[in-house]
């Protein structure tokens, strides 16, 4: 009686061990229904001991929490009743095609930089993963790739500023001047950084220009102050001074017209839009670009006119 009794016992433990084991695991057939993959695949990943797994009368029993553990590590493996794998994964770290996409670059472009070592990576099966920290760390150490969503903020930096480079052509000096003028006068122009370069704001080189009578615009562009030239501006606009430290000089009088337009080109010489830019870039008279613009020395054009004709007299 006694031993039927410690039999008994025994069973019912071991009844009791099954009970607690099929509710934290479950079994290779099991697996084999939530992924989708053949019998094969599932011992191959089993016996890779990719999650944890006990062997119970010859047959694997995986544990449910190991598994997905495993699952939210990974993303190459899906569920197929649609529950997204990786979300740990994502969480700490991008793929190559997701950065790639973040910056609006190639693939390449971003293996490129993990292999200057500019990230840093890990392989989750097979596929290499770049850590959120490193790359926030390297994204702020640099200015030439953007998101689209700091380039759309960009752009309304830009539209609201200048580069240096447009305001010294603009002013017909060099680059160098203008950061001569900034750094003199820093407390008069507002400096804002853009990708790495600093551009002036509208608002204060209109500013600036309004309250100074040395430089003159060589062209009324788009992105010229539109304010009333100084009385000292007035004086200085009958005559042509020329300025010996930067080489910049005076705009003469409004009536005198010191530039041409490539539009106004295409109207006194009867050509399309593409003959008059074509004309423009022959190199035939000089040209200044301003932005996107161009702006043609009257003097210059004048001169290669009058000998063209000439040419034409004497043909």
């Amino acid at each position: 009686m006694k031993s039927y009794r410690m039999k008994m016992e025994v069973i019912i433990l071991k009844l009791q061990e099954i009970i607690e084991l099929k509710k934290n695991t479950m079994s290779v057939p099991m697996l084999r229904k939530l992924l989708g993959l053949g019998k094969t695949d599932s011992y191959w990943l089993i016996h890779q001991r990719r999650f944890e797994s006990v062997q119970v009368n010859g047959r694997y029993y995986i544990k449910i929490d190991s598994f997905e553990k495993w699952y939210e590590n990974q993303t190459k493996y899906k569920k197929v009743d649609g529950t997204p794998p990786g979300k740990q994964l994502s969480a700490t770290s991008y793929s190559v095609p997701e950065v790639a996409a973040m910056l609006g670059v190639r693939d390449d472009t971003i293996y490129s930089r993990i292999h200057a070592g500019a990230f840093d990576t890990f392989l989750a099966e097979g596929w290499i993963r770049i850590t959120k920290k490193s790359f926030q760390n390297w994204y702020s150490a640099q200015c030439r790739l953007r998101t689209e969503a700091d380039k759309l903020l960009d752009s309304d930096v830009i539209d609201s500023s200048i580069s240096l480079t447009d305001a010294a052509r603009a002013l017909g000096t060099h680059r160098n001047n203008i950061y001569e003028l900034i750094k003199k006068h820093p407390a008069e122009f507002e400096i804002v950084t853009v990708a790495g370069r600093k551009r002036i704001t509208r608002e204060s080189f209109e500013k600036w220009y309004c309250g100074q009578s040395r430089y003159r615009f060589i062209a009324s562009i788009e992105s010229s102050p539109s304010c009333e030239p100084s009385d000292c501006e007035k004086a200085e606009s009958e005559t042509v001074v020329d300025d010996s430290t930067t080489g910049n000089q005076a705009a003469p009088q409004a009536t005198d017209k010191p530039f041409y337009t490539v539009e106004e080109i295409q109207l006194r010489m009867s050509l399309s839009k593409k003959e008059a830019y074509g004309l423009a870039q022959a190199g035939l008279f000089k040209i200044i670009r301003v932005g996107k613009r161009y702006f043609i020395p009257k003097d210059s054009f004048d001169e290669w006119l009058s000998i063209s004709q000439i040419q034409k007299e004497e043909q």
